[in-house]
C-alpha cells in the first residue's frame, strides 16, 4: 500500500479479471502497457491516484475502472497522445 511506482511496457493478455488492479492508496504512473482479452483493463480503487499514459486495451468487457469503495475518492488522470 501507499506504493508510488510505474507500470511501463507491458503486455497482458487472456485474464479472467483485471489486467492492472491499482488500490490502497497507491500513486502508480500507468504508461505504454498493452492489455488485451481481459474482463477490466486498468482498475482503480481505494484512494488511490493513477496517471494513465499512451496505454492499448482492447477486447475488454471495460477498459478502465474506478472505484471508492472505502468510501474516499479515487482520481485517475488520463493523458491522451495528440495525433500531429
Amino acid at each position: 500500500s501507499w506504493s508510488n511506482i510505474t507500470i511501463d511496457k507491458n503486455t497482458i493478455s487472456n485474464c479472467v479479471d483485471k489486467g492492472i488492479s491499482v488500490g490502497e492508496r497507491s500513486q502508480p504512473t500507468i504508461t505504454n502497457n498493452t492489455i488485451d482479452n481481459c474482463q477490466i483493463g486498468i482498475a482503480v480503487k481505494d484512494s488511490s491516484v493513477a496517471v494513465i499514459t499512451n496505454n492499448f486495451v482492447s477486447n475488454s468487457v471495460m477498459n478502465i475502472k474506478y472505484s471508492n469503495d472505502d468510501g474516499l475518492p479515487s482520481r485517475i488522470d488520463l493523458e491522451c497522445a495528440k495525433e500531429s
